[in-house]
């Protein structure tokens, strides 16, 4: 069976709504700015992400439309540029919408002290590491994916292994958002953890599909497989994946226009006693 009789046009269709969408959300998101003080990083986040979504889901409709249009179902290296290209920019998406997860919650103090329990030392710059390393690793995985068959396959243990960094850091950073809460920020608005516990179960839920569309990969880009982007079933991209990012992303835009910002200026009588305790 040829991927032109796999492919589904109808995944075109979601491809084009994810435009439109992530379009509209961009005029919204320039148009929050004029609400001056009110969350400001937040919408600068979701900015990166937006473009980073526009780029890569343009890119990745072009080569789904020449891959149809092919006649026999192959791939020309143009067509494979693209989908690796739209691959790097969709994965890499998930850094600022990570990021707008730390903007909702109390950071850890960046200055250590010798005291200072393990944990919190570790949980204050783990979380960015993480989403550095998973970065580079999906950029230099994908990158991979076009040469030979055996630099295909490390390319493609790279990319499994970023997905899972993805999910790691964001895990992390909620762990981090947590223990401050905990020991010095008593007094951070509730509506903003609210925001984030909400966007929780659709943050899950994407990282898994991204989990099992990177274990699901082969050398052979055209392989038909049920949860692959390019030419699988567009039920599960559509329900797993494009859903969630538009509803963590609409919670996010709610968060920008309603929640205050964070005013770091003058530390709370918590978060002073907090620093006490190692000085």
């Amino acid at each position: 069976m040829t991927s032109s009789a796999i492919f589904k046009d109808k995944i075109h269709a979601v491809f084009v709504a994810e435009i439109v969408f992530y379009s509209l959300a961009f005029l919204v998101t320039l148009a929050s700015f004029a609400r001056r003080g009110k969350m400001t990083s937040i919408k600068l986040y979701l900015l990166l992400l937006i473009s980073l979504k526009l780029a890569g889901t343009s890119l990745s409709l072009r080569a789904a439309v020449q891959i149809v249009n092919s006649g026999d179902g192959t791939m020309s290296n143009g067509t494979t540029v693209l989908f690796i290209v739209g691959g790097v920019l969709t994965s890499v998406a998930s850094a600022p919408l990570i990021r707008c997860t730390r903007v909702l919650l109390p950071s850890l103090p960046k200055k250590q002290h010798p005291d200072q329990p393990l944990l919190e030392r570790l949980l204050s710059n783990l979380p960015r590491l993480t989403l550095i390393a998973a970065i580079a690793t999906s950029a230099a995985g994908y990158g991979q994916l076009s040469g030979s068959t055996s630099t295909a396959e490390k390319g493609i243990k790279i990319v499994q292994a970023s997905s899972i960094l993805f999910l790691a850091g964001y895990l992390m950073l909620l762990a981090a958002g947590l223990l401050a809460f905990k020991t010095s920020h008593s007094d951070w608005p509730p509506i903003k953890l609210y925001g984030v516990a909400i966007a929780f179960p659709f943050f899950i839920l994407r990282f898994i599909y991204i989990i099992i569309s990177a274990f699901s990969l082969t050398g052979n880009l055209l392989e038909y497989h049920k949860f692959s982007v390019l030419n699988g079933d567009w039920r599960p991209y559509l329900g797993m994946f494009v859903v969630m990012d538009f509803c963590i992303v609409i919670i996010y835009l709610a968060m920008a226009y309603i929640a205050p910002p964070s005013d770091s200026r003058e530390p709370s009588s918590e978060k002073r006693k907090y620093f006490n305790r190692y000085v």
